[in-house]
């Protein structure tokens, strides 16, 4: 039943994801604007409307609706002598029509999203009276969106621009990504910050418009510049950072991961998907195909090790009792150990198969679009570090 209830809520939101528009048809002159945004936006602003809850509020509003419907018949079963006529009939109609409209009029201003309006200097996000404004050279950096859930998407930022808060009562005050935590955006101490899912356009594209934007018109210095097929960063924050003990810190708006496999060190595009979190959240870990051909064949042996030792109880119970006891008897603690001893088996064998992974993930941070990740000694660790501009044996923090 709760499952059901929760998958049918999950269709409510998709239906109103499902509703929201195409930058395109927001901005018909998209191309133009992605083209040539100096000239665009200095003749007109953007305004990218907010997002409403039309399938919430329908829902609900039908719900009010048909509960004062059934108000209204259980109190003419209660008066069976005073027969509903045509008037009670007529005021049942409109009272529930009225609720309906109510409702859904009152959900549709109460859930209403934000408003993002672009203009030559950068975007204003308005949400509930406060406005954050983001220079479009908080977007003048390298990365690409990442969307974790349908919630928000994970954008690269220039950690080195401060925005500008204002709660509408005429205080404006300037400051640092990271210390931004309002409903519209979210900073981090990363350099990269979280759009949230309040406007009438699909949330990527959005995101992938602002990223666009910002290199055309973010006044800053180049924080990237093109060599060869390689591209060299100068002022951006790394893909990764040193953690505690050998763990690295990802950040996940800056994948992908440098060619280098994480097993064996050689250059390769091959690579693994390796999951972060439930709901299908992954990322591709490059491994190159010999090195897949092996981890396959140590997955294999892990599950073969894990089933063995699960077995083994079994197989002792067998030969230490079956010449004393009944072929029944034997037969029963079998049937008791077996099971038992498979379980646990797959069990064993899950734990040997991750700790052959070459890779391992923790502390994934959906709001921050981080996580942290561990490379297992091998001949690739020191290649791969490298390649993320990592030592191979980070030196600890000690506090002075």
């Amino acid at each position: 039943m709760e499952h059901g209830l929760i998958l049918l809520i999950e269709a409510i939101l998709a239906i109103d994801r499902h509703l929201q528009k195409s930058l395109r048809r927001v901005i018909p002159e998209l191309p133009r604007l992605r083209a040539e945004p100096a000239e665009y936006l200095a003749s007109e602003e953007v305004i990218i409307g907010p997002r409403r809850p039309y399938a919430v509020a329908t829902v609900l509003g039908l719900i009010l609706a048909v509960a004062v419907l059934i108000g209204f018949v259980l109190s003419a079963l209660d008066n069976p002598a005073n027969g509903p006529g045509a008037g009670d009939a007529v005021v049942a109609g409109i009272a529930v029509l009225v609720t309906f409209a109510a409702t859904m009029t009152l959900l549709l201003h109460w859930l209403r999203g934000g408003s993002a309006v672009l203009r030559r200097e950068g975007v204003a996000l308005i949400y509930r009276g406060r406005t954050i404004f983001c220079p479009w050279t908080l977007f003048q950096t390298p990365g690409a969106p990442y969307q974790p859930d349908h919630k928000r998407v994970i954008l690269p930022v220039n950690a080195s621009t401060p925005v500008v808060v204002s709660d509408g009562d005429e205080a404006v005050e300037a400051r640092p990504i990271e210390e931004i935590k309002s409903r519209q955006f979210q900073g981090s101490a990363e350099g990269q910050a979280a759009l949230a899912d309040l406007y009438e356009v699909k949330l990527p594209e959005l995101g992938d418009l602002f990223l666009h934007l910002g290199r055309q018109l973010g006044t800053g210095p180049a924080s990237s510049r093109d060599v060869g097929d390689n591209i060299e960063v100068s002022s951006a924050a790394p893909l990764a950072t040193a953690a505690e003990k050998e763990w690295v810190r990802v950040r996940l708006t800056r994948l992908p991961f440098p060619p280098v496999c994480t097993n064996c060190g050689v250059y390769t595009r091959d690579s693994v998907r390796h999951p972060l979190a439930a709901h299908g959240v992954a990322i591709d870990v490059p491994v190159c195909q010999t090195c897949q051909d092996d981890r396959v064949r140590r997955r294999r042996r892990a599950l073969a090790l894990g089933l063995g030792i699960g077995a083994l109880p079994a197989v002792v119970w067998v030969l230490a009792t079956a010449p004393f006891l009944r072929g029944v008897d034997v037969c029963l603690g079998l049937g008791v150990l077996l099971p038992f001893g498979v379980v646990i088996g797959l069990v064993i064998a899950l734990v040997i198969r991750e700790r052959a992974e070459p890779v391992r993930f923790k502390d994934y941070s959906v709001a921050a679009g981080t996580v942290a990740m561990w490379l297992r000694p091998s001949a690739g660790r020191k290649a791969f570090r490298a390649a993320l501009g990592l030592a191979d044996s980070p030196a600890p923090v000690t506090a002075e």
